[in-house]
């Protein structure tokens, strides 16, 4: 099913290339089509009202799924701004005064694992 969602709705070629009619499918080309709404189905449930607002209206789960990520993790420059912010507070980190050690530590590692989310160790 995450194929589905990664590569877009499933559509049956024959060796030339060219597409086949649904109505020539065999049982196997149509469980393969059926992901698209099962994982349609499975995405749409676990979504909350305003998230569902956003993607309901799309056809395919692969523009439902690319329209959250753009929306929760951004364009690539969004990211690079974010990894820049994040460097530069790793840096710059520093215990402040009159703060606890395990304010302090969690602090700290909110910044680690932004930056892990973000692909940089």
């Amino acid at each position: 099913m995450w194929d589905v969602v990664e590569q877009g709705n499933y559509i049956a070629f024959d060796e030339a290339g060219n597409e086949i009619p649904k109505a020539h499918w065999n049982e196997e080309q149509k469980q393969r089509f059926m992901l698209n709404s099962k994982a349609q189905n499975a995405l749409m449930c676990a979504l909350s009202e305003k998230e569902y607002t956003k993607v309901h209206s799309f056809k395919s789960v692969k523009q439902m799924w690319d329209t959250l990520v753009l929306t929760y993790e951004g364009s690539l420059e969004v990211k690079r701004n974010k990894l820049s912010l994040l460097a530069c507070k790793y840096e710059l980190f520093e215990m402040e005064e009159n703060v606890f050690i395990q304010t302090m530590f969690g602090r700290f590692q909110t910044i680690v694992n932004e930056l892990s989310f973000l692909g940089r160790s």
